[in-house]
C-alpha cells in the first residue's frame, strides 16, 4: 500500500547534521505519531454543569486545522 498525504505547515528542513542511510524496505512496518494543537483546552469534566456530546467536544475544544 502506497500512500502519501501532505499535511499544510508540516515541512521541516532537515538538519545539515541528518546522514542518509538507504530507502526504507516497502515490505517494514512505519509507525507514525501525531501531536495536534488543541483549538482551546478542554475543561476538566468535574468543572462542568453538563457533560458535552462528542460532536460538541470536537468542535470546542478539538484538533487545530
Amino acid at each position: 500500500m502506497t500512500s502519501r498525504v501532505a499535511l499544510r505547515g508540516s515541512y521541516r528542513q532537515h538538519s545539515p547534521k541528518a546522514i542518509k542511510v538507504g530507502r526504507p524496505s516497502p515490505n517494514e512496518r512505519l509507525e507514525v505519531t501525531l501531536v495536534l494543537r488543541r483549538k482551546q483546552s478542554a475543561p476538566h469534566p468535574w468543572a462542568l454543569d453538563s457533560y458535552l456530546s462528542h460532536d460538541e467536544l470536537a468542535a470546542l475544544h478539538g484538533a487545530d486545522p
